[in-house]
């Protein structure tokens, strides 16, 4: 399906681990060796900008009014690098006050995501600064080859792309600019800018319980509790958690375990679960006492079957749970030819600050990136996070899905 624009109307995808594993293989696919950017783009309000058949960047930037010509950078830097360039370097109210300037002179953003959720963000920050967000939905796959597509044509439609699989664009494409603002990512459970995206939602993969048929006593305190026998019978696995056993398994190996203690290990759970198609059918089985364990529940998912009087969740009274919680971020990236990249970074640093908090109060499925008061992180100590590997999520997807796979068969 096409990319529509938002509404409060959208339709709500599946949760689910990952989504959509041909993402790269299109990208790369549609790309090529390069992107043609032998072309003139201009949008109302927004930067103007002219690409020569030399190479020549002319740029007008809105705000400034001011004209940059570099040589030879078109290919690597982007249109837009300038004024990125000069925003990264602010920090404070000096960044937020010049932002807002040149921002309302571009007077829109270009959103594209694959998340429903984001209206009451949207709405908060268009009412703030008035300035328009054409914010455009569609599937992973879909969105992921259009902004290719629009690239490899020298069209550039996109100010900021979100997905968990925008990393792919910068990591892969390199159709993307650097996001800097130290103030804000440091807040961020886990960040680490080779990630290739600026998390503003984390995936949170956990133990959820039935709390009828499991009381605080019982739940261990970490994830290696689990071999016990007495849980024979009583857990479930997401069977395409292959993300979630790839941080165990880094975790266990932090630990001083062996490959083939680990392997022991995860063999042993198997053994003792049953597996299901993902977090949703899982809750679903608890809230019902068909089970009593999951154990890889995506916890804005019991989060929100709690919130209604469900007998689920992944936290003990005392707000403690099963360590360690992996993490896997997903978000946005800024486009280097973006038609109004002022406005494009008052939207991240929106989203970062008060869009979080929006998020959270909102009831949005989506859970946040940086730690909310009152908030389902709130409290927890970074230790207790075991981020999701980037390699092993982007570069080894293959070897550790099929491993995740022949372990849910027994072989």
């Amino acid at each position: 399906m096409d990319p529509v624009r938002t509404g409060q109307g959208a339709q709500q995808r599946q949760d689910s681990w990952f989504r959509n594993p041909t993402a790269l293989i299109l990208a790369m696919a549609l790309l090529g060796a390069g992107c043609s950017q032998d072309s003139t783009t201009t949008t109302a309000g927004a930067t103007s900008t002219t690409t020569t058949t030399s190479g020549e960047v002319s740029a007008t930037t809105a705000g400034n009014g001011e004209t940059t010509t570099t040589a030879g950078a078109a290919e690597d830097r982007g249109t837009a690098a300038d004024t990125f360039d000069l925003y990264n370097s602010m920090t404070g109210q000096e960044r937020h006050d010049a932002l807002v300037a040149a921002a309302q002179e571009e007077g829109a953003v270009i959103f594209y995501s694959t998340a429903p959720g984001w209206d009451p963000v949207i709405e908060a920050f268009e009412e703030t600064y008035e300035i328009e967000v054409e914010a455009f939905l569609g599937r992973s796959d879909t969105i992921l080859q259009r902004v290719t597509q629009e690239y490899e044509a020298g069209f550039y439609g996109v100010d900021v792309f979100e997905d968990e699989a925008s990393a792919i664009l910068s990591r892969e494409v390199g159709i993307t600019y650097e996001y800097i603002n130290d103030e804000l990512t440091s807040l961020i459970p886990g960040y680490d800018t080779a990630i290739g995206l600026v998390p503003m939602r984390l995936s949170v993969p956990t133990v959820a319980w039935n709390t009828n048929l499991v009381s605080d006593d019982e739940i261990p305190a970490t994830i290696e509790e689990f071999a016990d026998p007495r849980w024979d019978g009583r857990l479930m696995m997401d069977d395409g958690a292959w993300p979630w056993y790839s941080a165990i398994h880094d975790y266990l190996v932090n630990k001083g375990w062996s490959e083939e203690e680990v392997d022991e290990f995860f063999r042993t759970i198997v053994s003792y679960s049953s597996a299901t198609g993902n977090s949703i059918a899982m809750t679903e089985m608890l809230i019902s006492e068909e089970n009593a364990v999951g154990l890889s529940v995506l916890s804005q998912v019991v989060d929100r079957n709690a919130a209604v009087g469900a007998p689920i969740t992944w936290r003990k009274a005392d707000g403690t749970f099963v360590e360690p919680l992996a993490v896997q971020p997903e978000g946005g990236v800024l486009m280097k030819n973006a038609p109004h990249p002022a406005a494009a970074l008052l939207l991240m640093d929106f989203i970062l600050q008060e869009g979080q908090r929006i998020l959270q109060e909102a009831g949005t499925y989506v859970p946040t990136a940086i730690p909310q008061s009152g908030g389902p992180l709130e409290g927890i100590a970074e230790e207790s996070f075991q981020p999701v590997d980037e390699e092993k999520f982007y570069e080894q997807r293959e070897e550790w899905s099929t491993r995740y796979d022949e372990l849910l068969r027994g072989q």
